[in-house]
């Protein structure tokens, strides 16, 4: 049976606000426009980067700013599998892309409204987009603007609201010590779920670095730590008669929830793993606290319609301005 190449897919859009530094009489939709008008052609909107090129493949300039971005790898093949399913064993060929092609990697969405951005990946990162939008912005002598620019998270406003209103019994926060994490804990981060990682870290990676035996895990393995932050509760029933106690540290344990959720707002894709539950026992995941959105998407073999996604986008922009998302 001949597979549908053309199924529907969920992709989520993600909400993320423009800020950068100098040059606040503009917004970042009037700089991109201004800077892809300027361009006469794919080949001026095609930036190298590691892992290949950068393209603006198509834009629209329709009450917004709509951008189409393409990543790929110049002259690269593609690899082949044989569909016999019937022979015992198979190799794994190549098949270069047909003459004046290249096969794409993986594409980027983007709306672009005043400040406002939607950001939809297919088989991309989101930091490419933001890579993207830096250089056009370079190209067309945005300097400052390119160097400072940051497209920040935006914590859903509902999941900040169910804090407040029902309490925080515990925070539960995990890192990486080692590999994949590694970049991240070691430069500066001002969030306070990285300030309070942070002095753990150090601490357990001291007693590894006293230790050639144990030293060596840092080579052969990922260790994670996890820090559970929460209302002591043999206390709590010890002072059970005393209605101001522990009142504090709740106050305390509410306050940091709101800073995880609320300042945990680069651009960048470093994975953060959070749960914070609440005195009424419902859960709050680092995957749940952002503005976003799934949509069902039309495909085109490996990629997505560029007319299904820009449609939904700007219906998503509306509904995100209609119930004060946008302002929140």
């Amino acid at each position: 049976m001949t597979a549908n190449v053309n199924k529907p897919v969920y992709k989520k859009f993600n909400y993320r606000r423009a800020k950068w530094s100098g040059k606040t009489n503009t917004t970042l939709e009037k700089l991109l426009v201004d800077a892809h008008i300027a361009t006469t052609n794919v080949s001026d909107r095609t930036f190298a980067i590691s892992k290949g090129n950068l393209r603006g493949i198509d834009y629209k300039v329709d009450s917004a700013l709509f951008l189409h971005i393409a990543t790929y790898v110049p002259g690269q093949a593609a690899s082949l599998l044989n569909s016999n399913g019937q022979a015992p064993k198979t190799d794994i060929t190549s098949f270069d892309a047909p003459m004046g092609n290249d096969y794409v990697d993986g594409e980027l969405y983007l709306f672009v409204k005043d400040n406002h951005v939607l950001v939809c990946a297919n088989k991309a990162s989101e930091r490419d987009a933001l890579n993207y939008v830096k250089m056009i912005l370079m190209k067309s002598n945005e300097q400052v603007v390119a160097q400072t620019l940051e497209l920040y998270k935006v914590a859903d406003a509902d999941k900040v609201a169910m804090l407040k209103n029902e309490g925080v019994s515990k925070i539960e926060l995990d890192a990486s010590l080692y590999d994949a994490s590694q970049s991240y804990l070691t430069r500066k981060c001002d969030s306070a779920k990285s300030s309070l990682l942070d002095g753990v870290i150090k601490g357990v990676r001291s007693i590894f670095a006293s230790h050639s035996t144990l030293d060596e895990i840092k080579s052969k393995e990922n260790l994670d730590v996890k820090v559970t932050i929460k209302v002591d509760g043999l206390e709590a029933r010890k002072h059970q008669k005393d209605q101001e106690w522990g009142v504090t540290g709740k106050d305390r344990l509410l306050d940091l929830a709101t800073a995880i959720v609320t300042e945990s707002d680069s651009s960048t894709d470093d994975i953060e793993h959070f749960v914070i539950t609440t005195c009424h026992n419902n859960t709050i995941s680092s995957s749940e606290i952002r503005v976003a959105e799934s949509f069902r998407i039309h495909t085109i073999a490996k990629s997505l319609s560029k007319i299904d996604v820009w449609a939904k986008m700007a219906a998503y922009f509306q509904s995100l301005k209609s119930n004060g998302a946008l302002s929140q």
